[in-house]
């Protein structure tokens, strides 16, 4: 990974400004907001999305990993 990004502090770097970029970029469109009622209903409900989306994905990889009982051939 050295090769690809240098040494561990501008991995480390980078990885802060993917994370600032993709995973908190509903922040910078919270705080455009025209008042503090809206810049934190919009925070608010962002993150929500943020976390539900993330469980959703946790879930859904959880039950890849799940072994399904063998049915015989039989469909359901």
């Amino acid at each position: 990974m050295y090769a690809a990004f240098g040494n561990k502090e501008e991995l480390f770097h980078r990885a802060v400004a993917r994370y600032a970029e993709a995973d908190m970029a509903y922040a910078c469109e919270a705080l455009a907001q025209p008042t503090a009622y809206a810049v934190t209903e919009t925070f608010l409900h962002a993150n929500a999305d943020a976390g539900r989306e993330a469980l959703h994905a946790t879930v859904d990889v959880a039950l890849r990993a799940v072994p399904r009982p063998h049915t015989g051939g039989r469909t359901a």
